[in-house]
């Protein structure tokens, strides 16, 4: 168990053999130290000297003779955070890199592939990854929303996007049913960075929920527990369309039933 402990942080098998060894006779000249675990002297020299490049040993010369000695092993959590930093800078480097090759990719993606894209995803985890595409919007996200059905399927999972969508500036249209939960949504439109429209709930009624951004349309039913997005630009903005048809006649519905009631007064 211990020797798998220290393998996991990164120490090689040798690298782990003389470390315990170390903890147990103490500090050590190489010689002995290559003695007690059966290794050439050179070999426990090397293996020594790279457990203190790593942080995990340390080592003291005295009149021509140089001993080992290991950290104490709180220390090794401290080794630990050290490679997660050195993990972390590696990543946001590569990260950075491939986010400035994308606009070159897309144009690459962009000569070969004439026909729209459509991924289908199943599963909560797959409902997940639909609606976590959408984080990448670059413009206000249309939609036609069914909030119940989404806090039935992934209550905790929406309660943290709808604050990541809000963080990253990512406006949202919904139109949905005017229910007491949709009716209760709305009231939180302003720190959801939502505008939001109701319908009848008796007239119109949806389950599947349906998205237009971007070059996208999504699709994700919280029932039947699939998802799909489908990649084309024609066909987004014919949606888009279709989608600011609807805004604007339910804008223009409302107008309209207003002066209604202004006139019966």
């Amino acid at each position: 168990m211990l020797h798998k402990a220290l393998r996991n942080i990164g120490l090689g098998k040798k690298e782990a053999d003389l470390y315990l060894e170390m903890l147990n006779v103490g500090p050590q000249p190489a010689s002995i130290l290559a003695r007690k675990i059966g290794l050439p002297r050179s070999s426990v020299q090397f293996l020594a000297e790279t457990l203190v490049k790593k942080g995990v040993a340390s080592k003291h010369k005295h009149r021509n003779i140089t001993t080992y000695q290991p950290m104490d092993p709180e220390h090794l959590i401290r080794f630990l955070e050290g490679e997660k930093w050195e993990f972390m800078q590696e990543f946001e480097k590569k990260s950075d890199q491939i986010q400035k090759a994308i606009p070159e990719l897309k144009k690459l993606q962009g000569q070969i592939v004439a026909r729209p894209q459509v991924r289908f995803y199943e599963g909560k985890e797959g409902l997940k990854m639909v609606y976590e595409d959408s984080l990448s919007s670059t413009e206000t996200i249309r939609a036609f929303a069914n909030f119940e059905e989404r806090s039935r399927c992934l209550p905790e999972y929406f309660q943290d996007y709808y604050k990541r969508r809000a963080e990253k500036g990512i406006h949202l249209r919904a139109i949905y049913p005017d229910s007491d939960f949709g009716i209760e949504r709305k009231k939180k439109d302003k720190e959801s960075n939502r505008e939001s429209l109701l319908v009848d709930k008796e007239k119109y009624k949806w389950l599947p929920e349906i998205q237009f951004y971007d070059d996208k349309v999504t699709i994700a039913s919280g029932n039947e527990m699939v998802g799909v997005i489908i990649e084309g630009k024609e066909i987004a903005e014919a949606m888009k369309t279709l989608y600011d048809l609807a805004w604007n006649g339910i804008l223009l519905e409302k107008e309209l039933k207003k002066k209604d009631k202004e006139q019966k007064k």
